[in-house]
């Protein structure tokens, strides 16, 4: 909330970070620059301005200023139903992702936000690695925060793709998205990306909705990709 020492009441919003995510295709914001001071008007209406105002009465009843900083980034970040505001930068298409949006922030508020305010949630961003043998990746496109999940063990590798790839058939298709996907474009290079690292490496594909043996190893079919061969799991 500070600034080159400045007080909370004159700082001047740093929107360099979103523009990172924005790059990174972990946000969707139309102007950085707004959104982080949206957010800073947001955290000021309850940490500031009742102190500059000497508003006695508001003052003594406040909520924590952690509370009020996690709560101005859930309202600033995330889906809200009645329409756009700062990070997310357009309404619904339509009537289908306005559901498909309010279901995520119920899983988000359900799942993720309890977790985060339990304090046992590690931030990470780009890549993260849990050990040596467990190296966390962005997979941007699919929703926000989609990642990969890669196990090494000795030359043998397996990567847990998500819901990268709800059907084989986007193996030979990458282009090809689900309903689900957040940005369509992304989605499908992302995709690409990761299908040609795995049939470069050998790494066995592990996606989490495919039926039948539920993951395979992909190998290169001249500028695309095929099936090399179906994981030897028991058929679901």
């Amino acid at each position: 909330m500070r600034a080159a020492g400045a007080p909370p009441s004159r700082a001047c919003p740093d929107s360099s970070k979103l523009e990172h995510l924005v790059r990174r295709g972990r946000l969707r914001c139309q102007d950085t620059y707004l959104a982080a001071r949206q957010f800073m008007g947001l955290v000021q209406e309850f940490l500031v301005w009742p102190r500059v105002m000497a508003f006695g009465e508001e003052t003594a009843v406040q909520p924590a200023a952690e509370v009020v900083i996690e709560e101005a980034v859930l309202s600033s970040l995330y889906f809200d139903p009645e329409g756009p505001g700062p990070g997310r930068g357009r309404a619904p298409r339509d009537e289908h992702e306005r559901i498909r949006w309010e279901g995520s922030k119920l899983v988000f508020d359900d799942s993720i936000a309890p977790v985060h305010r339990a304090g046992q949630a590690v931030l990470w961003e780009d890549t993260h690695r849990i050990d040596g043998n467990l190296p966390l990746e962005a997979a941007p496109g699919h929703t926000p925060g989609s990642s990969v999940l890669t196990l090494r063990s000795g030359t043998d590798r397996a990567v847990f793709v998500g819901d990268m790839l709800h059907s084989p058939v986007q193996v030979l298709e990458p282009a090809w998205n689900s309903c689900f996907c957040d940005d369509s474009r992304l989605a499908a290079r992302t995709r690409a990306s990761y299908l040609s690292r795995a049939a470069e490496q050998r790494e066995l594909v592990i996606p989490a909705h495919w039926p039948g043996h539920g993951a395979a190893e992909v190998r290169r079919d001249g500028d695309g990709f095929a099936i090399a061969d179906w994981a030897a799991f028991p058929r679901g």
